[in-house]
C-alpha cells in the first residue's frame, strides 16, 4: 500500500511540474519536430506522429481553457 501511495504522489509532482512548464515543453516539443524534419532520421515517422498528436491534444486543451 505504501509503494502505491508513493507511486501516486510522483506521479502528482510530475503532473504539476508538466502542467506549470506546458508552454516550454510544448516549444521543445515544436523544436523536435523541426529538427526531425530536417534530418529525416525516424522511419514511419513515429515522432512526427507523436508530435503532430500532442499538438493536436494541446489545441484542444487550449481551447477549452478560454
Amino acid at each position: 500500500m505504501k509503494g502505491f501511495i508513493l507511486r501516486y504522489l510522483v506521479l502528482m509532482v510530475i503532473g504539476v511540474f508538466l502542467y506549470k512548464n506546458r508552454y516550454k515543453l510544448m516549444n521543445i516539443l515544436v523544436s523536435i519536430e523541426a529538427i526531425r524534419g530536417l534530418f529525416k532520421l525516424f522511419d514511419g515517422d513515429a515522432l512526427a506522429d507523436g508530435c503532430r498528436f500532442i499538438k493536436q491534444q494541446w489545441n484542444k486543451s487550449r481551447q477549452t481553457e478560454g
